[in-house]
């Protein structure tokens, strides 16, 4: 935001119909995952903080449920369409998908916590049952 004027420095379209489930900052870039419009899909963008320039953008099969957690690393987040739910890791710099792991059969999804060894997170079933999973990173 210009601190003079307070407008706006950059910005970026994500579309008429899209609604930003989750913002997140690392190293300068934003990452906002927008629904289509429909339960059964995102689309991730890696944004530049400064320029609003968009560095990549990843396509996802489910909706992303979570907020995404980037870091050096990875960027992490959750989706799922109410079946399956999958964990994803993916490359900061290209998008490439590191890994996935499947989750089961979730309703909801929390953001990924990520330490030094694991990445953790929950999620749960319709019927309330709950489970928290780590995964190596």
């Amino acid at each position: 935001m210009d601190a003079a004027t307070g407008r706006p420095q950059a910005m970026f379209p994500v579309g008429s119909d899209g609604l930003s489930q989750s913002l997140s900052e690392h190293g300068g870039t934003l990452y906002a995952a927008v629904s289509d419009g429909s339960s059964y899909g995102s689309t991730l963008y890696a944004v530049d903080g400064r320029s609003g320039k968009q560095r990549w953008k990843l396509r996802t099969d489910r909706a992303v449920r979570s907020t995404t957690v980037p870091s050096d690393e990875a960027v992490y987040f959750s989706s799922g369409n109410g079946g399956p739910a999958v964990l994803h890791a993916v490359d900061p710099a290209s998008a490439q998908t590191l890994w996935t792991a499947t989750l089961g059969h979730g309703f909801w999804y929390s953001a990924p916590v990520v330490s030094k060894e694991a990445v953790f997170v929950c999620a749960g079933e319709e019927s309330g049952k709950s489970t928290l999973t780590a995964f190596n990173r």
